[in-house]
């Protein structure tokens, strides 16, 4: 099972290098159009947004433009929809960003997909991948993204919860009135601290685990991980009366850690049986090194072997063939011995060859002439070979060796 796996894992990565452009643009396009359609269902209060070719055409375009792209058209689309709810909420949000990106935009495009990952993983229910694939790839400085994504959700579920009463009201409310009811959404909302603490727990054990220099650091990193986010889940359900439903939070919290394994399967594996320690020195330094080999399987390569290769072939002309067995029987006649007394004496003249006679050729001289004479032609390169070629071919080989066969009967007749 695991060779098969490693198998597999060595072929994609081969394909993925082999079409490395095509597979990157058609990847963002489909991540671009899963996260347009999780906004715009979730955050409906724009009609045109709604429309499918909107959100088709908007993810072709950050497909083939660069990575800072698609978290800015995320942003853009979710400031719509929000400032269809209340103006001063999405200008609120506007300047946080703004605010946010200029304190932590050093590492802004990885901070981007950080910032957009809780809110849009949130409505699969898989949101609590984030702090332990955070931990595994990203070093702590990502723990602010971390912290504003959580709260940019909730800041969210706040605008749909004013929305929803919004619609309920009969009279119409004040400007201010959708900012101080989001602020007390937030300051009363006891699952958002819950989330932040168990995220940033979560990240920072991950990651020290992880960096550690144990064995399976990285399978015990996620599967601590998962333990301790579970742990402060349920004690937060207890004691703080969240009133969390535990078996979707538990049945997602180990999908999580599946997929978290499956994901540090197919970026790194190592081979801890092959681990060396070395050590050695320079001028300045002297030094110790772990070294543990990662876990590399060749593809094995399919040979096809051509049973029937291409080869030329020659078009043999029936019409020659009958001439040149012609001219054969007329020269047997010719060269026959004729029944005499000087029978014998014939025959010793025959076999030498007057030198001093230019004009005088012998029998086999006169073959080997007509037969270049009549040779036949060397035709191009058929393209494939079928059955019909192949009869022709059986044809007139059958043919030559019939007139064949006839000449050397006459030949026979005339010698007795």
């Amino acid at each position: 099972m695991m060779m098969a796996l490693l198998t597999l894992k060595s072929r994609l990565k081969s394909f993925f290098e082999k079409h490395y452009r095509i597979l990157r643009c058609f990847g963002k396009a489909v991540l671009m159009i899963i996260t347009l359609m999780i906004i715009t269902s979730q955050l409906n209060y724009q009609a045109f947004l709604a429309n499918h070719w909107i959100v088709l055409l908007l993810a072709v375009i950050c497909a083939v433009t660069p990575d800072m792209a698609s978290p800015l058209c995320v942003f853009l689309v979710t400031e719509i929809e929000v400032f269809q709810v209340s103006e001063l909420i999405a200008v609120a949000i506007l300047l946080i960003v703004l605010i946010y990106y200029l304190l932590f935009g050093r590492l802004a495009n990885r901070q981007s997909v950080v910032l957009a990952s809780v809110p849009v993983l949130s409505v699969l229910q898989i949101s609590y991948l984030v702090p332990i694939v955070g931990g595994l790839f990203f070093s702590p400085v990502m723990i602010p993204a971390l912290i504003s994504s959580v709260f940019f959700y909730f800041v969210l579920c706040g605008v749909q919860e004013y929305a929803l009463a919004a619609s309920r009201m009969t009279q119409e409310s004040t400007f201010f009135e959708p900012l101080k009811y989001l602020l007390d959404y937030l300051r009363g909302n006891l699952l958002l601290y819950t989330l932040l603490a168990a995220f940033v727990l979560t990240f920072i054990c991950v990651y020290l685990i992880r960096r550690s220099k144990i064995q399976y650091a990285s399978q015990i990193a996620i599967l601590v991980g998962a333990i301790l986010n579970l742990s402060i889940l349920l004690f937060a359900n207890i004691f703080l009366e969240l009133n969390v439903d535990l078996l979707p939070m538990v049945v997602s919290i180990v999908v999580c850690m599946l997929v978290a394994y499956m994901i540090q399967f197919f970026r790194l594996t190592l081979d801890y049986h092959g681990t060396r320690k070395l050590q050695f020195e320079d001028d300045e330094y002297y030094y110790y090194v772990k070294a543990i080999p990662k876990v590399a399987v060749t593809t094995p390569e399919k040979t096809v072997k051509k049973i029937n290769e291409r080869q030329e072939t020659e078009i043999i002309d029936a019409e020659a063939v009958k001439r040149l067995s012609q001219d054969v029987t007329e020269e047997t006649k010719a060269i026959s011995v004729e029944p005499s007394a000087n029978h014998k004496l014939r025959k010793e003249t025959s076999r030498k060859t007057p030198y001093n006679n230019s004009e005088y050729r012998s029998p086999a001289q006169i073959r080997a002439s007509q037969a270049k004479r009549h040779s036949p032609k060397r035709g191009p390169m058929p393209k494939k070979h079928d059955m019909k070629d192949v009869d022709k071919l059986l044809l007139t080989q059958s043919l030559e060796n019939e007139f064949h066969a006839s000449g050397k009967k006459t030949a026979n007749k005339r010698k007795r």
